[in-house]
């Protein structure tokens, strides 16, 4: 008897194991994808609205921004994102507003491609989106808002009720912006990856300082709303680039 109580102990430690071995692999499985599956179902809600309120198409291969696009992906260093597919929408509406809203999409409105002077300031604002989502910003805010369990990520256990949920967080987000410490960590992933790319960060601190300088103008709204632009944005930018670059000299 006790020889069957030991083996049963035993069979019990052997399946549990194998279980949290499963659930490890999945995990890992499920953090190698650069975007999950709630993520992507998630912005292809997003989209859809959008459509609804603006006329959006794609970037022409051949344009700036897609070349600016093509140049930033290749630098990638965070393996999880090397072959992340990254997508540039062209929102036909006045408003100057750029904003990520998962599973690689960006969109930029024309009204901000409007006030820009060079590819630069083109390649900081995309550069800063794409921030966002190596940084995974949208999956932090979900999981802290929703409180998604490990299972429910990995089984992608979702009702279409939290789907709507995760939808009008990502909404609220557009809305009202990212928290300042994620906008600051795309601010400097920004810096990062243009330097690995050849643009010159000063770009993104000319880029704030436009939106600074018409922060009187109601078009920019949108965009301060979003992306705040206090003195200390532009302050810790310039700090950092100037650290960056004394290093490389």
């Amino acid at each position: 008897m006790e020889k069957i109580a030991v083996c049963q102990v035993s069979w019990r430690k052997y399946c549990f194991i194998c279980i949290l071995s499963f659930v490890f692999s999945l995990a890992l499985i499920q953090s190698a994808a650069a975007f999950s599956d709630y993520e992507q179902k998630t912005a292809a809600n997003v989209y859809q609205q959008l459509q609804k309120e603006y006329q959006i198409r794609d970037f022409q291969d051949s344009s700036a921004a897609e070349q600016i696009l093509t140049k930033l992906t290749k630098n990638i260093t965070n393996s999880e994102f090397e072959n992340a597919e990254f997508k540039l929408h062209y929102v036909d509406d006045k408003i100057i507003n750029a904003y990520y809203i998962g599973d690689g999409n960006i969109m930029i409105f024309a009204g901000l491609l409007q006030e820009l002077n060079n590819n630069n300031q083109l390649a900081g604002i995309i550069a800063h989106e794409m921030g966002h989502a190596v940084n995974k910003h949208l999956s932090e805010d979900m999981k802290h808002n929703l409180g998604l369990s490990l299972l429910n990520i990995l089984f992608n256990h979702f009702t279409e009720n939290q789907y709507q949920q995760m939808t009008n967080i990502t909404q609220n987000l557009i809305e009202n912006g990212f928290s300042r410490d994620q906008e600051k960590e795309a601010d400097l992933y920004a810096v990062d990856l243009m330097m690995r790319s050849g643009y010159n960060p000063d770009g993104l601190i000319e880029l704030m300082q436009i939106f600074k300088r018409n922060s009187n103008n109601s078009k920019l709204l949108e965009f301060t709303q979003t992306h705040p632009i206090p003195e200390s944005r532009i302050k810790y930018l310039e700090d950092y680039i100037k650290d960056k670059q004394s290093k490389q000299e």
